[in-house]
């Protein structure tokens, strides 16, 4: 139950991730961002609450990871957790070295699932019981769908929603913003910012993969609506203070907004990078 997209800037510079987590009502709220090492590397995601492990990351390599639910058969009680796959595989250092250290897990055991890898020129799409991942270019827009109602229910209405965005909006990271704070009004269910009765969208992470710099956004949200910044301050304070200092992934919790960034305010802060062929 969830929406990620992943647009390429208009000056190909840099490559966005958007992720709508959609989940039951009655699951705890996520923990904030934290930062971990995972052998070595610098690492940063929100963890769950209830499972200890977490559906979205970064890494100071930068490779961002991303988790979503796939229809298929479910497992029974005791079977272990989609929630540490991540946290299992985010040292790796390249989606070579990724696809490396997934060949030595058994994903047999797990739900359905698909994990995406994303570098700053491809997307890798691993599966459960699938030795080898799906690669393609990351091109100019890519979406992912997932819903306990049917993949295949909310693929086509949210696919033709980001297209019909970009097509209207004067830069594609704008046309994202907007996709991920859709709602049909009589179509919540199918939504990008999805309501149901016994579950909503509970959450919004941004990742920004430019050379050099990765960063990285989370936002809680309640039916559509961010948790204010001063309930999460005073959350925050009760945990204490940060202690650590990753150097090149930055970490912030606030409400994301549309970007109003200029050609000449992008470029000291990022290199042009050649792009694969569009998917769309």
């Amino acid at each position: 139950m969830c929406t990620l997209s992943v647009v390429t800037s208009t000056d190909l510079s840099a490559i966005r991730l958007l992720f709508n987590r959609d989940e039951r009502r009655l699951r705890p709220l996520a923990h904030p961002l934290a930062r971990h090492r995972v052998r070595g590397v610098s690492t940063v995601w929100p963890v769950d609450a209830a499972s200890g492990g977490t559906w979205i990351a970064a890494s100071d390599h930068g490779l961002a990871f991303a988790l979503l639910n796939a229809d298929g058969p479910r497992t029974g009680p005791g079977s272990p957790s989609r929630g540490t796959l991540i946290p299992a595989l985010a040292g790796a250092a390249s989606l070579a070295e990724l696809e490396t250290g997934w060949r030595a897990i058994d994903t047999t055991g797990f739900a359905p699932f698909r994990l995406i890898a994303v570098s700053t020129r491809e997307i890798a799409v691993f599966a459960r019981g699938c030795l080898e991942p799906s690669i393609t270019p990351v091109g100019r827009a890519q979406v992912f769908c997932s819903s306990s109602l049917g993949d295949a229910l909310v693929e086509g209405p949210r696919r033709g929603l980001l297209l019909q965005l970009l097509r209207e909006a004067p830069d594609p990271w704008m046309a994202q913003a907007r996709f991920h704070h859709h709602a049909w009004p009589d179509r919540r269910h199918l939504s990008v910012m999805m309501s149901r009765t016994d579950a909503c969208t509970v959450s919004c992470t941004e990742i920004i993969l430019a050379p050099g710099r990765v960063t990285m956004h989370y936002r809680p949200v309640v039916d559509g609506w961010p948790i204010s910044t001063r309930t999460e301050q005073m959350r925050q304070r009760r945990r204490g203070p940060q202690r650590t200092r990753m150097p090149q992934i930055t970490q912030m919790t606030q409400k994301l907004q549309e970007p109003q960034l200029t050609q000449k305010q992008q470029k000291p802060q990022m290199t042009q990078m050649g792009m694969g062929r569009g998917v769309w």
